[in-house]
């Protein structure tokens, strides 16, 4: 009977480490591809697809990167957007988010839920709209109007992901900081 067991627990843990190898692989496989994509020359992707090239090199990429035109302009684009859109998200939502972690009567927890039922709402609902008023502000085609957009569908998930962190950190931690000098302000930043 014990020998049975340890034959089935073998047998299971066998089939465990085979579907985990099977799993790996359908994960690594598509970075695995585009890398040796990367590194081919165009004659040689049609030789042999998935081999390793014999010749890697790196012309692929400079020749992306200096004989495109459009590459440094997008670069410069996803920079320019990025960053506001990162720091207007990391601003208002911490502060929104601290609030809504913090105080817990009727009016803030119909707030924080009427900010997370923006998830619910699907973008394809919120394009025709959201594309008429920016046209109507002139916001179109421009690095602004992208930041706005962006920021603005963020915002729901944003506030949702650092609600949930706030309501993890001990009040003990905000006590202390009242203890030794700290408003409501200092104790969100600091």
């Amino acid at each position: 009977m014990a020998l049975d067991r340890k034959a089935h627990n073998r047998l299971f843990t066998g089939l465990h480490i085979a579907a985990s190898f099977a799993v790996m692989i359908l994960v690594i496989s598509p970075f695995y591809i585009s890398l040796v994509y990367a590194l081919k020359e165009s004659t040689d992707i049609t030789v042999n697809r998935l081999a390793w090239p014999e010749h890697p090199t790196l012309n692929n990429f400079f020749r992306v990167i200096f004989e495109n035109e459009q590459f440094l302009v997008g670069y410069k684009n996803s920079i320019l957007t990025t960053i506001p859109s990162v720091l207007i998200l990391m601003t208002a939502t911490s502060m929104a988010a601290y609030v809504l972690a913090r105080f817990s009567n009727r009016f803030y927890r119909g707030l924080y839920l009427l900010f997370i039922s923006g998830i619910l709402i699907p973008i394809q609902c919120i394009m025709l709209p959201l594309y008429l008023n920016f046209v109507n502000m002139g916001l179109t085609n421009s690095n602004l109007g992208f930041v706005i957009a962006r920021t603005g569908l963020q915002i729901p998930i944003s506030i949702l992901v650092v609600t949930s962190f706030v309501k993890t950190v001990p009040l003990d931690l905000e006590e202390a900081a009242k203890i030794d000098g700290c408003n409501s302000l200092k104790t969100l930043w600091y």
